[in-house]
């Protein structure tokens, strides 16, 4: 009991608010996952109170049992219980196979490349980390999808959430609003310490990658470093994609304002079999500018 009271007194009180609104007995019954499992593990009680995709939590009921990544929906009137839905590992997938979402295809190979490429780099504590090179496919992907009953397409970033494997997307209306009012002003943004302008923010909208200067490590010292918005995290990113790494290593910088159109325009599918593709785009190359 001592240590269930410590975990609760640890969480952010912001969190455990949020965490009131949850659907527990759904969950409990779904996936055999207790109120108390999550609040004993901080970093996954602050993912599912903020709707993002948690890192993997087990479960067990009678009918099944495994890893799962966790996702609250909120409802649609304010005191209505936050559904949360449970998700499995997917296949492990590379930049060969057929990549949907919503039953749409991916088919813009730079923005394939960009979901699955993988780097190594040294982070701001100067320690060794391999993972994935950037946040999202790095444009916008138009996706056309059923909703309420009707045929629509709109843009979307588009993550690869790593635990589980499985493609996520956010229109990126839903992502802008996240950093701009409903009078298009720029919210209070930052990352490590460092706070990005209302330009930045437009471009973290896009999808595209800039360079945050004035940032701040656990030691005081100060770096700069790439960001870029994560769907799967719902938030801004160190990226490390080897162009950005290649600009730095010759003393360029990369703007990231790039002025091409979206990645793709939607392709019709039946039965998630992929169609016709347009006629491919011309892959634009980010800006560059030398010196700072």
């Amino acid at each position: 009991m001592a240590n269930e009271n410590q975990n609760e007194q640890a969480l952010d009180p912001r969190v455990a608010e949020r965490l009131d609104k949850i659907d527990w007995d759904g969950l409990l019954r779904i996936t055999g996952i207790r109120r108390e499992q999550i609040e004993g593990n901080p970093t996954v009680a602050r993912q599912l109170a903020y709707q993002q995709y948690t890192d993997l939590v087990y479960g067990n009921t009678a009918d099944i049992s495994g890893q799962f990544s966790l996702r609250a929906v909120p409802g649609r009137e304010p005191d209505e219980a936050w559904k949360v839905k449970a998700y499995t590992i997917e296949r492990e997938k590379t930049v060969n196979d057929d990549i949907f979402l919503y039953g749409s295809p991916i088919t813009s190979k730079k923005a394939k490349e960009a979901l699955f490429e993988r780097t190594s780099w040294e982070n701001s504590e100067g320690k060794r980390v391999v993972g994935r090179a950037n946040a999202n496919a790095g444009r916008p992907i138009a996706i056309e999808r059923d909703v309420d009953g009707e045929r629509r397409k709109d843009y979307y970033l588009v993550s690869l959430h790593e635990p589980t494997n499985r493609v996520i997307g956010i229109p990126v209306d839903a992502v802008r609003r996240m950093f701009f009012d409903e009078n298009e002003r720029a919210r209070e943004v930052s990352i490590y310490g460092a706070r990005l302008s209302a330009e930045q923010l437009d471009e973290i909208c896009k999808g595209n990658h800039v360079l945050v200067d004035g940032c701040r490590n656990s030691k005081g010292e100060e770096f700069s470093t790439f960001v870029q918005f994560d769907v799967a995290r719902r938030q801004l990113v160190p990226t490390h994609p080897a162009i950005l790494k290649e600009a730095q290593r010759v003393g360029v910088d990369l703007l990231g304002s790039r002025k091409e159109a979206p990645a793709q325009e939607p392709v019709r599918t039946r039965e998630r079999k992929v169609g016709q593709a347009p006629a491919p785009q011309p892959e634009g190359k980010p800006r560059l500018r030398h010196g700072r």
